[in-house]
């Protein structure tokens, strides 16, 4: 249902039990809860994370036992994992998701380059730079600002300092 939809049922159905014509279990009884997927067997969970629309598809992060915290998707019938970024059961622990015109750009980690700056299309996801080649850059605080991403990350010579995506 589009969100304000459900905002508008939402606040009819709220409205009818605040003046006594429903009943608040009935009220909850109006939606129903049910687990999407369950990704890691495990009683802590997979831990999914960052949920961002993009493309028709909810992305985000999760845990799995042999690839890690990777990128997973939904589409609104199944759960995938979009990638194994980093090989092996460690992952590659992607975050700060943001939409950047036709890309998901994200931070991600791998054993040759570090943490860094990485990208979706809705096909396919591949690294956008090193700008670190020495280690980590360790980007963080993306932020899209007229059709650019804007972000702070080291390249291991000036500092910790102001970048741009174009």
């Amino acid at each position: 249902m589009h969100d304000r939809g459900f905002m508008l049922l939402w606040s009819w159905i709220m409205t009818v039990a605040v003046i006594g014509l429903l009943s608040m279990t009935q009220v909850a009884q109006a939606f129903t809860v049910t687990r999407i997927a369950n990704i890691y067997l495990d009683p802590g969970g997979s831990r999914p994370e960052g949920f961002t629309h993009f493309r028709n598809e909810l992305v985000f992060s999760a845990a799995e036992l042999m690839t890690g915290t990777e990128l997973w998707s939904y589409d609104g019938h199944q759960v995938r994992q979009l990638a194994d970024i980093r090989p092996g059961a460690l992952g590659s622990g992607p975050l700060l998701f943001t939409v950047l015109g036709d890309e998901l750009v994200f931070i991600a980690f791998d054993d040759t380059t570090g943490q860094e700056l990485w990208s979706y299309d809705g096909h396919q996801v591949r690294q956008l730079a090193d700008i670190n080649p020495a280690g980590s850059s360790t980007p963080i605080n993306p932020t899209v600002f007229r059709h650019e991403l804007v972000f702070s990350a080291d390249d291991g010579m000036t500092g910790r300092e102001l970048w741009r995506l174009e």
